[in-house]
């Protein structure tokens, strides 16, 4: 069973930050591990305004390498993401800046998502099938209390929490290496000629259950000041943790 506790504190990681209009919000580190794409590389491969971003997780390499984090859902702190599954990569595994993430949704019955042993079987093959998706765009507050427990100090039971619902589909985000959010469903919300493209999902692993996605995609993302980032070429294969 995953912790909202460990959602919460991953979550903040995406707080939004207020900073001066960046001249090159990409990523521009050297790596230094093996960048090889087998047919199980967890990667990710996007160009941003033109510059690369290639990211390789290789757990326990480095100094250069990236990571995916567990228990969080990804999206910002001022939307309703317990219908929404996806993934989060960070620049040397850490909750913080640089980072990328992506999640789907709308699936409408949280507890199962919360209790993943619930789900029905074919969970899996059925939410992440491979397919087209629209990018998700805000739709109206919703106010919810969280679950809980009595001892826990990050989200105490009961507090009542008021957050935007997304409309069914992808959101994606990225902070970058100054930690500027940018997100999909900001500003024009201009999403013409995007597309996210499912090709594959497999289970890793059933207790905790652990899928691998691998999609394409190409979109727009946007900061809260105008700015726009254009992601294109973007391919990768990630692991969701339910």
């Amino acid at each position: 069973m995953k912790s909202l506790a460990i959602l919460a504190l991953g979550i903040s990681c995406f707080q939004l930050s207020s900073c001066k209009k960046m001249q090159n919000p990409s990523l521009s580190q050297v790596q230094t591990v093996d960048t090889t794409l087998t047919d199980s590389t967890i990667y990710l491969d996007i160009t941003l305004n033109g510059t690369r971003v290639l990211a390789v997780q290789k757990l326990g390499a480095g100094p250069y390498y990236w990571g995916t984090l567990v228990g969080i859902n990804p999206v910002d702190s001022t939307t309703y993401g317990y219908n929404r599954l996806g993934s989060v990569m960070t620049y040397q595994a850490q909750n913080s800046s640089p980072a990328f993430g992506w999640a789907l949704g709308n699936y409408n019955d949280w507890i199962r998502l919360y209790y993943y042993n619930t789900l029905p079987s074919n969970f899996v093959d059925s939410f992440f099938a491979a397919g087209n998706y629209n990018y998700s765009v805000l739709t109206h507050d919703t106010t919810f209390t969280y679950l809980g427990s009595t001892t826990d100090t990050v989200i105490k039971l009961g507090t009542t929490v008021t957050d935007t619902l997304l409309s069914p589909g992808i959101n994606m985000l990225y902070s970058d290496n100054k930690g500027v959010l940018w997100q999909t469903f900001w500003g024009s919300t201009d999403q013409t000629g995007s597309y996210f493209a499912i090709q594959s999902v497999k289970t890793v692993k059933t207790s905790p259950l652990v899928c691998m996605v691998t999609a394409s995609f190409a979109c727009k993302l946007y900061d809260q000041h105008g700015n726009v980032l254009t992601l294109t070429n973007g391919k990768g294969r990630f692991l969701v943790y339910l």
